[in-house]
């Protein structure tokens, strides 16, 4: 009975060991996603996406990079990119951004385009 019973303990341990090893070895094959958001003018819910798409970084443990492509200069925004910025989400403000082949490109003034965000 407890030769049994170590041997489901046993099966449980080893189960988990492979999915630990299988979820290291895939790890390091990730592309990172890379998300270009446009924005034509100052929106009150920038901010909230920033945070959202933090959260789904964290949550998920994939990094996460962003290219803000404004149409006007902001303090706030420049201020919010360098308050969310971190080494595993880097948020950049560029003028123009050249399109990687891997790159989401999200204009947040369609509606239709909100939904190729993350969340």
């Amino acid at each position: 009975m407890i030769s049994l019973l170590l041997f489901v303990i046993g099966c449980y341990v080893f189960v988990a060991a492979a999915v630990h090893l299988y979820y290291w070895m895939c790890r390091h094959h990730q592309i990172e996603k890379h998300y270009i958001l446009l924005a034509e003018e100052p929106k009150e819910e920038m901010e909230w996406i920033i945070r959202s798409m933090y959260s789904f970084s964290k949550w998920m443990g994939i990094s996460v990079q962003v290219t803000i492509v404004p149409s006007f200069s902001s303090h706030e925004l420049t201020y919010m990119a360098d308050r969310w910025s971190s080494r595993w989400f880097p948020i950049h403000i560029q003028q123009q951004a050249a399109v990687p082949p891997h790159a989401v490109v999200v204009d947040l003034n369609k509606e239709q385009d909100l939904c190729k965000l993350p969340f």
